[in-house]
């Protein structure tokens, strides 16, 4: 299942129970605005939001992440998309493991008695530009750090027209004040140009891993409002277009 159809899931389940969005969000703590960017495929609900959501909504939690009703069964058949919100929780387990190890190295270097190591700081990754949607995860300490790139979709004005973008290649560059800390990229010659959704939407469904860099990500601490995005994209062999876009961090929690 992608987005749209959790999201569309989400709308039946709440109707079914006969309650309006505002209704939804009250007995969850959340705005009626939250549920509706669940309803409308611009969010997905938080990991920690499945328990409540699943026992309001009156289903198993599997049930919620996995539906098995006919209408999203036929939905699947006819609509045959990648599982972004599989994908999804597989990053949210690597996310976890990766904590883990944080914790163990940080347990390691109090018995060493390594001094001034700071704790693992989790940032949620976000566009400043209304004209893009973007959603990723900063994870960094002393000696970690990670980015996860979780979805990015450009609200292109010209989707629909001639003048669509398109692109055989697509490099993503993450970056501090300038500096490149990560990267993310898609080259496949071989095939036609895609729109730049399509390739976005490859570049996050193929990663593997979260992405990690050299970069001691710690120094900047205090610069994560310098963040960028940067996306390089070529249509053709010769000519290349950048698009940039500022990023804002939001700490989640520390640990």
């Amino acid at each position: 299942m992608n987005q749209n159809e959790i999201g569309k899931h989400i709308e039946e389940l709440r109707k079914k129970k006969g309650l309006t969005q505002k209704e939804l969000g009250e007995k969850l703590g959340l705005s009626n605005t939250a549920i509706s960017k669940w309803e409308c495929g611009c969010n997905l609900p938080d990991i920690s939001m499945l328990g409540p959501l699943s026992e309001v909504l009156g289903v198993d939690m599997m049930d919620l992440i996995n539906p098995a009703s006919d209408t999203l069964s036929k939905r699947k058949r006819h609509h045959k998309k990648k599982p972004f919100f599989l994908f999804n929780i597989i990053i949210f387990i690597l996310l976890i493991i990766l904590l883990i190890l944080i914790v163990q190295n940080l347990i390691k270097a109090k018995e060493s008695k390594i001094i001034n190591l700071k704790t693992p700081h989790i940032f949620e990754i976000t566009s400043a530009d209304p004209s893009f949607y973007i959603n990723g995860y900063l994870i960094y300490n002393d000696t970690d750090n990670c980015f996860i790139l979780n979805k990015i979709k450009y609200q292109d004005p010209s989707i629909g027209t001639d003048e669509e973008l398109v692109a055989k290649e697509v490099n993503i560059y993450i970056t501090i004040d300038g500096d490149i800390v990560y990267r993310f990229n898609y080259n496949f010659k071989k095939k036609p140009a895609k729109q730049l959704n399509e390739l976005f939407d490859e570049i996050v469904t193929n990663q593997t891993k979260p992405s990690i860099s050299d970069v001691n990500i710690n120094k900047y601490t205090n610069e994560l409002d310098k963040m960028d995005i940067t996306i390089i994209y070529k249509s053709n062999e010769k000519e290349s277009d950048e698009l940039s876009v500022k990023l804002t961090a939001t700490e989640e929690f520390t640990i």
